[in-house]
């Protein structure tokens, strides 16, 4: 039970990159109420959910497992890729997930 995050890595950057060269992400997350989402312009304030080591990209895809409670509220998730020197990479777009029972 969780979140599963996909997508595919996009620019320059990763045509010529040696996915041997990545060791992990590190993922953030929000969560909002129901009743109480931000605007949609407004800043989300993330906070480290979990730090993941191993295989996240494969074929130009990052693919991963989050373990967070689906409950009802609005879900946000960024990712930023570590290199195998601790380098780390941009954040994603974020992913944005609406669960209403």
């Amino acid at each position: 039970q969780g979140f599963r995050l996909r997508g595919e890595l996009v620019g320059p950057e990763y045509e010529l990159e040696n996915p041997l060269n990545i060791k992990g992400c590190r993922v953030f997350y929000a969560s909002y109420p129901l009743d109480n989402p931000p605007c949609e312009d407004c800043p989300i304030e993330y906070r480290l959910l979990e730090e993941i080591e191993g295989q996240v990209i494969s074929e130009g895809q990052f693919l991963c497992e989050i373990s967070v409670d689906k409950k009802d509220g609005i879900h946000f998730f960024t990712v930023r890729l570590i290199g195998q020197k601790g380098e780390v990479g941009p954040y994603s777009d974020r992913a944005k997930f609406v669960i209403d029972r």
